[in-house]
């Protein structure tokens, strides 16, 4: 018989939702109170813009996702008594809407980490008085495993890295509290601890970055601003080589004179050169995963703010053309992909009326500064890995191809819960997927919608078409492209042809389009004989959480979602989806893969 032991104190971990940072500040010195100074905070995200608008109307706004890791560990039985005093803590910050704030306890061990709750589901263990608990991640083959039920954005790869460096932090303080960890060890555990305080120059960098209207940062902002040294200007402004680079390839299209003048100010200006040289430094080692937290200083008016983040972006300009050649693009068509330097500017011009920069631009060229993305024809093509929720097969029967979503949590709609219009939970239901001897079984997906009855596919005749970690293509659609059936399909075949040759480590074996004009609804609304439909068409379509406004910049440059009223209706797509969302509709950003045998 086995002994019982007491348990293991575990690692208390708090997400935060909020609007406004006044009333984050008071609950944050009510959570110290009762339990001590947090040692680890994760990067902002904002949970409204990238998950659900569902606490949107509670909170008075727009909600940002904070995590704290508390220094002081606690008993696990004493998670519900935790989950009560946060509850009675949001409480005590109501507004007209309801909480202010949103509180998640969650208790992290060497292996599990796990969200109390008050709602009820297969999967949650009752604890006390209307309390429970779910295991939301797992710790295996030396990484977090997400299971069925994870929330979306502790899947992200900004809670995950995040929490494994509070598992690590976890471990250190296990081993320091049973005496196993050697004294240079706890020297250096201590000197980590002192680092994590509010010093002189976390202040200074905070004060630099409001200064520039930035409100959130990466949280490895703090290294490498402690790292900065005042003599190293990491080629930011250099002139001359942002005209030789100008002179070979055309980078700047017409701004070239308006970029050098802002060279030349940027080393006048001490707080916007501090910044860039930061945003540099971060760049070396940010992925292409559109997670990363970066935002830009706030445009002040002067060319200088306007051209700043494109400044920053030319730094890598070298870089960039060296990776494209190393790829076997030619120097005509690296030419044509580095003009996104300046042809992002264009963009911004449609929408703020001047040349410039935003955030949006600034991020998605990362694919450019990586080489991971290249034009062909009317297109724009990125090689990627199938990272979906869903099995694709393919019937050896009919040829018939049916999705069924491996993960998620879905609207009654059929929807993913969280998007816009989709926040009620009332008859969601789960992903439910299982592979027998025999079936397939789980939830397949009809013209965009996950159905909720399971159904059952025959192994004998269905067999996977695609797996987690294959090789895709990803289409992206610039404005104005022609979208008839033969370009289409002749553009996507000679396309998947030249990435498996240039990009041999990724091997694209399909086409994928993550994008609004994927939506159902618009071959509803346009016809089917509309190319857009057509286009549309040749697509097996799966839904994603979506804020519904993804195709405002494109449809409706320089407008925003509260200026529905005043959209233009210079087109017959202005007009019928201004009409659309008027009623109370959406137009979804849904995903889709072309399957066609003809064309992959």
């Amino acid at each position: 018989m086995g002994q019982i032991h007491d348990f293991a104190e575990e690692k208390l971990v708090i997400g935060v939702i909020f609007h406004d940072e006044t009333v984050l500040l008071k609950a944050l010195e009510v959570l110290k109170e009762k339990f001590g100074e947090w040692d680890m905070v994760s990067p902002d995200y904002s949970f409204s813009d990238g998950y659900s608008t569902y606490y949107d109307t509670e909170l008075g706004g727009k909600g940002t996702r904070r995590i704290y890791s508390f220094e002081k560990t606690v008993r696990p039985d004493e998670q519900a008594e935790i989950k009560e005093f946060t509850n009675d803590l949001e409480n005590s910050f109501l507004g007209e809407g309801g909480r202010l704030i949103n509180l998640d306890p969650g208790l992290m061990s060497h292996g599990r980490f796990m969200l109390s709750t008050t709602k009820d589901a297969s999967f949650r263990i009752p604890l006390k008085r209307g309390i429970y608990t779910e295991m939301t991640l797992f710790y295996a083959r030396g990484a977090w495993q997400k299971l069925p039920w994870t929330y979306m954005d502790y899947q992200s790869e900004t809670v995950i890295s995040f929490l494994e460096k509070v598992r690590r932090k976890y471990l250190t303080q296990r081993k320091i509290a049973m005496g196993l960890a050697p004294t240079k060890r706890k020297r250096r555990y201590r000197k980590e601890q002192e680092k994590l305080d509010t010093g002189a120059s976390i202040m200074e960098m905070k004060a630099l970055l409001e200064k520039l209207g930035i409100e959130k940062y990466p949280g490895s902002f703090v290294k490498i601003y402690r790292e900065l040294e005042d003599g190293d200007d990491l080629s930011l402004g250099n002139v001359e080589e942002i005209k030789a680079l100008d002179e070979k390839y055309g980078l700047l299209c017409d701004y070239t004179e308006i970029v050098l003048r802002a060279a030349e100010a940027l080393k006048k200006d001490k707080e916007k050169l501090t910044w860039a040289k930061m945003a540099v430094k971060y760049n070396e080692t940010v992925s292409t995963d559109w997670d990363k937290q970066l935002e830009i200083p706030k445009f002040d008016g002067t060319e200088l703010s306007d051209m700043l983040p494109l400044l920053v972006r030319l730094v890598e300009a070298p870089k960039t053309v060296k990776l494209y050649q190393s790829r076997g693009f030619s120097e005509e068509e690296i030419a044509k992909r580095v003009k996104t330097f300046g042809g992002a500017m264009n963009v911004c011009k449609l929408i703020y009326g001047r040349p410039c920069l935003d955030t949006v631009q600034y991020k998605w060229m990362t694919h450019t500064t990586h080489a991971m993305l290249f034009d062909y024809k009317a297109f724009n093509f990125q090689p990627d890995c199938w990272n979906s929720n869903a099995t694709v097969l393919r019937s050896n029967v009919s040829g018939e191809v049916a999705v069924m979503m491996t993960e998620g949590r879905f609207h009654k709609s059929g929807l993913v819960l969280g998007s816009r219009g989709c926040e009620d939970e009332t008859d969601s239901f789960d992903a439910d997927f299982t592979e027998t001897e025999s079936q397939f079984i789980g939830h397949t997906v009809k013209r965009g919608k996950v159905q909720r009855e399971l159904s059952a596919l025959d192994k004998n005749e269905w067999q996977p078409i695609i797996k987690k970690g294959d090789g895709v293509l990803s289409v992206h659609i610039p404005r104005n492209t022609n979208l008839s059936p033969d370009y289409v399909a002749e553009s996507l075949r000679e396309a998947l042809t030249l990435s498996r040759e240039r990009y041999p480590d990724i091997n694209p074996k399909y086409a994928v389009c993550f994008s609004w004009l994927m939506d159902p609804t618009l071959i509803d609304m346009l016809g089917e004989d509309a190319k857009i439909s057509s286009f549309s068409e040749r697509f097996k379509k799966f839904p994603l959480l979506s804020g519904g406004s993804e195709f405002i910049s494109y449809v409706f440059p320089g407008f925003t979602m509260n200026d529905v009223e005043s959209f233009p209706e210079s087109t017959s797509l202005q007009r019928k989806i201004k009409e659309l969302m008027i009623n109370g509709g959406y137009i979804y950003g849904t995903a889709g893969i072309v399957t066609d045998e003809e064309i992959i």
